[in-house]
């Protein structure tokens, strides 16, 4: 209308064509609301990752109800010390130095968390071992001797149980 009229429509009219549905379908039609989460599960519990190493960790949102929601929900996960390990966005932990994290998981406004050790491995040069007794010497030239402890040898002093020494 290159004449300086200007045609007025009606906004039912503008709303109806504006999303492809006729004011009826639009009154009828069903919203989902997902429900609210009341609790996110981490697991496992309690893992240990070796420095350079990687450990999976999952993250499970759960409704009131205790049953899982996975559709439609975001998961964001973070390191209480991201110097001894960084977690990214699948759950994957992945160890930078010695020592203790919690590791969490978010969803819907709810927070779960586990812890994860991070350490250092020791790597033997030389192992030698006894009946009930073993002794070895690290890369790092660090002397480890473990036993029973029951007859007299390095160990808890309970038959059953290991102990290391250093």
């Amino acid at each position: 209308m290159g004449d300086g009229t200007v045609n007025i429509i009606d906004a039912q009219q503008i709303a109806r064509y504006s999303v492809g549905l006729t004011a009826a379908a639009r009154i009828s039609t069903a919203v989902s609301v997902p429900p609210a989460i009341t609790l996110v599960v981490v697991g496992p519990a309690r893992k240990g990752v070796s420095v350079g190493g990687t450990v999976n960790l999952t993250a499970e949102p759960r409704d009131i109800s205790g049953t899982p929601q996975t559709d439609c929900v975001t998961l964001t996960w973070a390191s209480s010390d991201t110097a001894i390990a960084r977690v990214g966005d699948n759950g994957a932990v992945v160890g930078v130095a010695a020592g203790l994290v919690t590791i969490t998981a978010v969803a819907g406004g709810r927070q779960g968390s586990t812890e994860v050790a991070t350490y250092v491995p020791v790597r033997f040069r030389v192992v030698a071992g006894g009946g009930y007794h073993a002794c070895a010497l690290s890369t790092t030239d660090a002397a480890y001797c473990w036993a029973r402890g029951d007859n007299g040898q390095l160990g808890a002093g309970a038959s059953g149980t290991a102990a290391a020494s250093r």
